[in-house]
């Protein structure tokens, strides 16, 4: 997605990026939907599930009126954009507070 921010005005590397970006998040959703059956057992493993696609639904309405407000009715798409960058930096923040890994946080600790 920063890579789509950077090179905004050439279309042809905005959608790489892009494409690159859709398909990190595509990647970890067969991840994320085993983390209820990790953590959780019984009747509390299928009401996180059922949270999971609640929010997933949640999602896909907010988002596209959150990317319209912020993006058309500003005049900046660019602004859009660094929304769902930032949007997907908190989220990589939480999960990496929730479940501390000695590596992750040597490589963040270098950033």
């Amino acid at each position: 997605m920063i890579a789509a921010w950077f090179f905004a005005d050439d279309f042809p590397l905005a959608l790489a990026g892009l494409s690159v970006a859709a398909a990190g998040v595509l990647s970890l959703m067969p991840i994320f939907w085993t983390l209820p059956g990790r953590m959780l057992a019984g009747p509390a493993a299928a009401g996180g599930l059922a949270l999971i696609n609640s929010c997933g639904s949640l999602s896909g309405v907010l988002g596209v009126w959150v990317i319209r407000a912020a993006g058309v009715r500003s005049g900046m798409g660019i602004f859009a954009i660094m929304l769902l960058v930032c949007a997907v930096l908190l989220n990589v923040a939480v999960a990496a507070g929730r479940h501390p890994q000695p590596e992750l946080q040597a490589a963040m600790a270098e950033l």
